[in-house]
């Protein structure tokens, strides 16, 4: 039987702005979001917080790993010191390509995730909910080809150390207008919440977690109906 991770949720909105802002971002942000087969794609690394923040260069002491996952396999982004933006690359077949990024911070680790559709992709996607075993890591249950086609609800779970983390607040941050429409949810006992992704465009998707020991956080950024 799986233990699950527990923390209080006895807090309201004041204190999560409160921990938002002692607690700067990390997220991975390809542009275009949706990409044609053989577009050229870059990916911008920024750190901020509520979707808004300033690219990050490439700090190669600090990349634990940085990897492209396609239908096809994966393959390890250069990790070049100094670059802007962090990666370039040409987009693949049609279907969904994931970016992942482990990075270490001075009291903890970021773990960034970035879904991207290229194409005509087809829902069903093979990487649509891949669990990639990041330390603490937000996995999607919803299709993102139809989420990116039709907005509506996304559904994630969580993970710490691969187990499922109850009782954790999350955010869910649009890129258009953040701070005003931001939205909130707590994981059930299956590490699992939903939000109503209503407005079309990226959404970051963010979550903090603190042991004795270090602090973790993790984003996911997705597209979630048309812009």
């Amino acid at each position: 039987m799986k233990v699950l991770h527990r923390i209080g949720v006895g807090f309201g909105l004041g204190v999560l702005a409160a921990m938002s802002a002692s607690a700067a971002t990390l997220w991975l942000e390809p542009d275009p979001a949706a990409a044609d087969v053989g577009q050229a794609v870059s990916v911008r690394l920024i750190l901020g917080e509520r979707f808004i923040g300033e690219e990050r260069a490439m700090d190669a002491d600090k990349v634990v790993t940085f990897q492209r996952l396609r239908r096809d396999g994966r393959e390890n982004l250069s990790r070049e010191d100094g670059t802007l933006p962090v990666a370039s690359y040409t987009a693949g077949k049609d279907g969904v390509e994931i970016l992942s990024l482990t990075w270490k911070g001075q009291t903890g680790g970021y773990y960034c995730k970035s879904i991207q559709i290229v194409g005509d992709a087809e829902p069903g996607h093979p990487l649509r909910y891949s669990e990639l075993g990041q330390r603490l890591e937000i996995v999607p249950q919803t299709d993102p080809v139809i989420l990116a086609r039709e907005g509506g609800t996304l559904e994630v779970q969580v993970l710490y150390e691969r187990e499922p983390l109850a009782g954790v607040r999350m955010l869910a941050i649009p890129k258009h207008r953040p701070v005003e429409n931001a939205i909130s949810a707590v994981t059930d006992e299956i590490g699992v919440a939903s939000f109503n992704l209503a407005q079309g465009g990226l959404w970051l998707i963010e979550v903090n977690y603190k042991t004795s020991a270090a602090r973790s956080r993790s984003t996911l950024v997705l597209q979630a109906g048309p812009l």
